[in-house]
């Protein structure tokens, strides 16, 4: 990672040999400007309070996360045509 400008960090919260949150406390130290990102398939309120993150902020968290999955349902069962422009992939 020393070789290339980091600018996102995905990692899973359950590794072998270190946590996630391990893993990520040790990127910011590196790459303090880097986005951290960590998921996890388990509900594990521990982890992201591990990670430094206190209850406002997971109440925040889980919020936005219904807010978003609602208004998708509300979108696909309403029909709502998409309002911005199609962009073509293209290479990187």
């Amino acid at each position: 990672m020393e070789e290339n400008e980091i600018h996102v960090v995905m990692t899973d919260q359950r590794m072998p040999g270190m946590t996630g949150v391990e893993f990520l406390k040790n990127v910011r130290g590196e790459f303090p400007e880097a986005i951290r990102l960590l998921f996890t398939g388990y509900a594990d309120i521990k982890a992201v309070k591990d990670a430094g993150y206190d209850d406002a902020q997971v109440i925040e968290i889980v919020l936005h996360v219904a807010l978003n999955t609602l208004t998708n349902y509300v979108n696909e069962v309403a029909k709502t045509a998409i309002d911005f422009p199609a962009v073509a992939a293209r290479a990187a």
